[in-house]
């Protein structure tokens, strides 16, 4: 085997195509892989101080009871009303936002 050529060695090329990459690994991360925290949280009685590893699943009384979150938002009266206004809200921003940049 001759000793004269490095096979780890990185072509200039290869760093441009790598340097392009990045921004996009980076912006999937940042907007595909850590949103699953928040998932993961909704499950959970989340304290900061232990993480997201470390806190427990959400209990009532000792009994396991992941949907708590959940049935708590969904028993306030005004659950529906917030719900529409969200909805009534992205429809106007669709209206309103999808035709500017034609006109």
């Amino acid at each position: 085997m001759k000793a004269g050529k490095n096979k780890s060695k990185i072509d200039k090329s290869q760093i441009a195509w790598q340097t392009m990459v990045w921004p996009a690994v980076i912006f999937l991360f940042v907007f595909n892989i850590l949103p699953l925290f928040g998932l993961v949280a909704a499950f959970q009685d989340f304290k900061l101080s232990l993480g997201f590893f470390k806190s427990p699943i959400a209990s009532t009384d000792g009994v396991v009871d992941a949907l708590k979150h959940f049935k708590f938002f969904f028993a306030d009266p005004l659950v529906w009303q917030v719900i529409r206004n969200t909805v009534v809200m992205n429809i106007l921003g669709l209206i309103i936002n999808f035709p500017m940049p034609i006109i």
